[in-house]
């Protein structure tokens, strides 16, 4: 299982990077769109997603993931259940 916090210029860009990853939304492709944040007077334009992966995940497909995944050190903005 692998968690992902995504950080993508828009809506747009998360769908093609789903498309070309050859991901879906699924039993074991979970996707939860944040979209832009209003936090604490903070705006955060650019669009949230949170994808955890519970399957077989290719290598090309955690490449392709890693390039737009938030660096750890950076804060979360939402804990998996």
């Amino acid at each position: 299982m692998i968690d992902y916090t995504l950080k993508l210029a828009d809506e747009a860009a998360f769908d093609a990077l789903l498309a070309s990853a050859g991901l879906e939304a699924s039993e074991t492709v979970l996707i939860d769109r944040i979209g832009p944040i209003e936090w604490n007077g903070a705006s955060y334009p650019e669009f949230y997603v949170n994808v955890r992966l519970t399957g077989e995940v290719t290598p090309e497909q955690t490449a392709l993931l890693d390039t737009v995944a938030i660096n750890p050190m950076q804060p979360q903005y939402r804990v998996w259940a």
